[in-house]
């Protein structure tokens, strides 16, 4: 299995309820394609992973890359040889990091998110911030941060995505 971890901006300011639908319609996508992933957006970039057979990971690049809304998009981590799905409860969710509270329980940090934006194409940082707010997300929707194989990539319901 393969692990992708990128990083893409917004080419222009888009409502929650737009970028929501854009993570849903993702999540379907993956359901199918049995690919699992993880985003959070703060400041109008994303960082994102998504896991799964190089086949369905080339697809899911070509769609970004062909997708008029997000500029910017650079692949910053690839794992040819993942053992286990890090972010495997869901097809595909996010986390809005925009709010400092939101950002401080997941993170863990005092910090604000200042320099999120030149951080961002570190994949360290890129890494370590889905990590921890990931995790995050699976605590407060009462989930299993490693779930099995076989319950791998559920979709999100509205509740689930944090800082809408």
């Amino acid at each position: 299995m393969h692990r992708l971890v990128l990083r893409s901006e917004l080419k222009y300011i888009m409502p929650y309820d737009e970028i929501i639908n854009i993570c849903f319609s993702s999540a379907r996508s993956n359901k199918d394609n049995n690919i699992t992933g993880f985003m959070v957006e703060c400041g109008g970039v994303f960082l994102f992973s998504i896991e799964g057979k190089p086949v369905s990971l080339r697809r899911i690049i070509k769609n970004i890359k062909n997708e008029e809304r997000h500029q910017n998009i650079k692949i910053i981590f690839h794992n040819k040889s993942a053992s286990a799905r890090l972010f495997g409860s869901w097809s595909m969710n996010m986390m809005f990091l925009d709010d400092a509270l939101l950002w401080q329980k997941a993170i863990g940090s005092r910090k604000s998110y200042d320099g999120f934006y030149a951080k961002s194409y570190d994949a360290a940082f890129a890494i370590g911030v889905l990590i921890l707010s990931y995790r995050y997300a699976c605590e407060a929707s009462q989930l299993s941060p490693v779930p099995c194989e076989d319950q791998c990539g559920h979709f999100p319901h509205r509740g689930q995505i944090l800082g809408a």
